[in-house]
């Protein structure tokens, strides 16, 4: 029998997001510009917006507000921010930063850095044409409500001249405290522009801006690179491509201590494919879309003052998010005193011509906070050997066998809480598989939901998780499953749908539960989750520090249940405590 392809079915494109963020209508890529303006106290968030089209093409910036993170309103349904209206970005205004002043650090104003874009194409794999991309500025003097980009854009026309790159876009700009005691300066703003350098690898540029002259960007130098392709572990790093793009500096601290580390976040391109995607993609129909390599990574190391200046060293890596998560932008949110992230979720699984379809095509990913997770006492991972995992520290406590493991911690907001509209569904104590049974049906027939959840899993549990998005015989589901032996959190898609022309492949990612020493007793912590779908899009979160982001794409309406399940030895995992929340509220304040 020959599979349906979307075209005869199209009951998966009309579920759009309701409480994540979405253009209007048309493509969004890139968030852009998020902050907080003090004299207004209100939320900015920006993003890269194709009004005219479901398919990348003519960035523009689109724009909203919101004064507590969760409900948003946008500036416009039809026009965009910022356009591609001048000379010197006629091919795009792409990604950049938010800054809540004026160009000489005066209150009342904002303003806006971006990439200027006036040549296309630009791609890692080609020749850079010099001057392709350079840096402009736009200025509001009432609150976000119009803009004007500055008379003397470009602000720099060109890359450093000493430099032939492969990518130079994406301004962020931000105070670094660390870096100011470092140079011995006070009040800096830093800059840091992403791409890379031909036949070297990929770069962060460094600059320096004084806070009452914003459009005087001074050059430093390379404020870390890496080889091209680098990767220090197969399962724990990401690949660092060869041109990084959204390059964002911060320093994040430890709730429970005054420690604190430096990190960039970043994405990067030129990487090798993830194993199990070209696997899935050999055997795939022509028809199937192939997805841009891309890596969404951070990088934690030492600010280093040396002969040639001042530069990043890394320690340990990881995944921002394992799944089509990218181009993230973050900002510091001084009333929450914390780091706050945006991504963009891609829709490369589908043909170009199903977006038209249904409207639009992407979304950004929950807002997220970022920190510095500290977990004292550890004594081993499931497998792995602690000095194996790339992606955390391991510091070796004071005479004693533990060790205190430092790594990049994420969650989702908790404002995020305000949508749910009704009193959770509760479950405890769920013991599987149990006399054969290895699943629980939950009490959730819906698309959209949000759930909470601990598991404890002992000796002899071999998988463990959820069927979601599925229907009552089963023929219809995706999995979410956590596989201990293998350290790894993989969403299996294959059955999510019939659709021929559709990429159902796995997302994967390497996840761990650490041994922890407490009373002289050893302690596994146990597995929580976090994990939200909200018509087509699935978010999870593990352990405040794995974060997957995907798309599925079902083919059956009835597909609407959820089941927790188990596999291995009899009573392999306890879920202790699960909540469901089945009604939640959409973002947006015009509905």
């Amino acid at each position: 029998m020959r599979q349906p392809s979307i075209e005869k079915n199209k009951f998966s494109m009309a579920v759009r997001p309701r409480f994540h963020f979405i253009a209007p209508h048309g493509w969004m890529n890139d968030p852009c510009g998020p902050g907080f303006d003090p004299i207004t106290n209100t939320y900015h968030l920006f993003y890269q917006w194709n009004p005219k089209g479901c398919e990348w093409g003519n960035m523009s910036w689109g724009h909203a507000t919101s004064k507590d993170l969760v409900i948003w309103k946008h500036s416009s349904n039809t026009s965009p921010a910022l356009s591609p209206d001048k000379a010197y970005d006629k091919d795009g205004v792409f990604t950049g930063c938010f800054i809540p002043s004026g160009p000489h650090g005066e209150d009342g104003m904002i303003t806006l850095f971006y990439t200027s874009v006036c040549h296309l194409p630009i791609h890692w794999s080609i020749p850079y044409v010099r001057g392709s991309e350079g840096l402009a500025a736009a200025i509001s003097k009432d609150g976000g409500a119009t803009w004007d980009k500055f008379a003397g854009n470009p602000i720099l026309p060109e890359e450093p001249e000493s430099l032939s790159v492969t990518g130079w876009r994406d301004p962020y700009l931000s105070r670094w405290e660390s870096l100011d005691r470092l140079r011995g300066t006070e009040g800096t703003l830093y800059g840091v522009i992403s791409g890379g350098i031909k036949d070297k690898g990929p770069a962060i540029f460094l600059y320096a801006i004084q806070p009452d002259k914003l459009f005087s960007w001074d050059y430093i130098g390379i404020l870390t690179s890496s080889t091209p392709n680098l990767r220090r572990s197969s399962k724990w790093s990401a690949d660092l491509g060869v041109n990084w793009e959204c390059g964002n500096f911060m320093t994040l601290w430890d709730e429970l201590s005054s420690s604190s580390r430096e990190f960039i976040i970043c994405g990067s391109e030129g990487g090798h494919e993830r194993p199990w995607l070209m696997e899935y993609l050999d055997s795939a129909q022509d028809s199937v879309p192939r997805r841009t390599v891309s890596y969404s990574f951070w990088l934690s190391g030492s600010l280093i003052k040396g002969e040639d200046g001042v530069s990043m060293n890394m320690d340990f890596d990881g995944f921002l998010d394992h799944g089509c998560y990218y181009a993230a932008g973050s900002f510091y949110d001084p009333i929450g005193s914390r780091r706050i992230v945006w991504g963009w979720i891609k829709e490369e699984d589908l043909a170009a011509k199903y977006a038209k379809d249904k409207g639009w095509a992407g979304c950004l990913a929950l807002p997220r906070e970022l920190f510095l997770q500290r977990i004292p006492g550890v004594v081993k991972a499931l497998k792995t050997p602690l000095n194996e995992i790339t992606s955390v520290y391991a510091l070796k406590e004071t005479q004693s066998s533990r060790y205190v493991i430092e790594t990049l911690g994420i969650r989702p907001l908790p404002e995020l809480s305000q949508l749910r509209k009704d009193d959770s569904k509760l479950v405890e104590n769920i013991t599987l598989p149990l006399n054969t049974a290895e699943a629980y049906l939950a009490p959730v027939k819906s698309t959209r939901w949000e759930l909470e959840t601990t598991i404890e899993i002992r000796e002899g549990c071999t998988a463990v998780g959820f069927h979601v998005r599925h229907t009552t015989d089963m023929k219809t589901s995706t999995t979410i499953n956590f596989l201990p032996q293998e350290e790894e959190m993989a969403v299996i898609r294959s059955n999510s749908s019939t659709f021929s022309d559709v990429n159902r492949s796995d997302e994967r990612g390497a996840m761990t539960l650490f041994t922890q020493e407490q009373c002289n007793q050893l302690v596994l912590e146990p597995l929580t989750l976090r994990i939200f779908s909200d018509g087509n899009t699935l978010e999870i979160y593990a352990n405040e520090r794995f974060a997957l982001s995907t798309v599925i794409y079902t083919s059956d309406p009835a597909a609407v249940c959820l089941s927790m399940f188990a596999q291995g030895v009899d009573g392999a995992a306890t879920f202790k405590r699960t909540e469901f929340w089945t009604q939640l509220g959409t973002i947006y304040e015009d509905q």
